[in-house]
């Protein structure tokens, strides 16, 4: 394995190895490692380039390590996109067949879920379709039922899968990119069978993938199919005043994903939902030195019996909860039901927001 793409080798070739990210980066916090910042994931790739080492189980899990979290390329000077490169040589060692024994495992499960037929299609027709996308999810029939009594509160039918396919996103940043297209294309033939014109996911790596990878992959929906995540559906809602919301009177603050950054995306759109229901309520999380608070949204989508870095989870949440308790919050909202699987984070309650605001109908 001697070189990655060109991109990734202009990124290698362009990295000074500097310092200047590497307080920022969530898997270097967590582990106190140097191997595991974006310097030392730099230096090993410059060395594996220029033949002086070899990829190896230690190195490979270096790699894999990353939480995708993007706070090296925000305080790069450079703007040097480290976070694209780690995914671009996952990609590398995939296809070599040397990614560490939980990826493969990961991969594993998702690509069981490929036998889909006209039977998992939706049983009765409407324009808008609920499409989960982290399944399994110990509380899916939860997270359904909550739109469900938003949805009736409003008075708008919608329709789900019976069996989900997999939209591909986790394959992809696991370095699976042609797994990840033949999943993405199954659920893009099964969407494509339905009668929707809108799809609704309360989940971020399936939004990205539906309004990103799909057409990046030549699997763009058809023009009259808009994708919500549902912060957004949710927010349309309120907006066009369809359903009659309770104030909130607890103090409440936003943990948005570190994959949700566009300004008009989700995580606005949260911001926006929780201004209207909570007015002063709502307080932003201060984040020290403007570090990414990140919530492990990538990470946490590439669990499952095993965590990639050891206490990911409790530590993401404790550097979380201090926030929140700096910013004299009882609750915290999280943008998907993938980092609020627990009701607490580090003994602050917390919800995804889905679950937040059917509690206010």
């Amino acid at each position: 394995m001697k070189t990655q793409n060109k991109d990734c080798n202009a990124t290698i070739d362009a990295c000074r190895y500097c310092f200047m990210c590497r307080h920022a980066c969530t898997s270097g916090l967590v582990t106190a490692t140097e191997s595991n910042t974006p310097r030392g994931r730099a230096l090993a790739l410059f060395n594996v380039r220029e033949q002086h080492t070899a990829y190896d189980p230690s190195l490979t899990e270096t790699i894999y390590n990353c939480t995708l979290c993007g706070a090296c390329k925000q305080w790069c000077e450079g703007k040097f996109d480290m976070p694209a490169l780690v995914i671009a040589t996952r990609e590398k060692i995939a296809s070599n067949g040397q990614p560490p024994a939980w990826a493969r495992t990961i991969r594993q499960s998702l690509l069981q879920q490929q036998d889909f037929s006209q039977q998992d299609l939706p049983e009765k027709k409407a324009d808008v379709l609920f499409y989960l996308g982290v399944q399994p999810h110990p509380r899916a029939g939860e997270i359904l039922k909550h739109f469900s009594k938003i949805m009736s509160a409003a008075g708008i039918p919608f329709q789900t899968f019976k069996r989900e396919p997999d939209h591909g996103k986790i394959l992809q940043l696991l370095g699976y990119v042609d797994d990840a297209k033949k999943n993405a294309s199954i659920l893009h033939a099964q969407i494509s069978k339905t009668s929707c014109s809108v799809v609704v996911t309360p989940d971020i790596l399936a939004c990205l993938a539906l309004k990103n990878e799909f057409p990046s992959w030549g699997l763009a929906l058809e023009p009259k199919i808009k994708v919500f995540h549902v912060s957004e559906y949710l927010l349309q809602l309120a907006q066009q005043k369809k359903i009659q919301l309770k104030k909130e009177t607890r103090t409440v603050t936003l943990a948005d994903s570190e994959l949700a950054s566009d300004p008009q995306g989700p995580a606005a759109a949260a911001r926006q939902l929780l201004r209207l229901t909570a007015g002063d309520c709502f307080r932003e999380l201060p984040k020290p030195e403007n570090l990414v608070l990140a919530t492990g949204e990538a990470a946490f989508g590439m669990e499952v019996d095993c965590r990639p870095v050891a206490n990911l989870k409790e530590t993401l949440e404790k550097r979380i909860a201090a926030a929140a308790r700096q910013a004299g919050a009882e609750k915290i909202i999280m943008l998907s039901p993938r980092t609020a699987a627990s009701p607490s984070c580090d003994g602050i309650p917390r919800q995804d927001i889905l679950e937040w605001f059917a509690e206010l109908i």
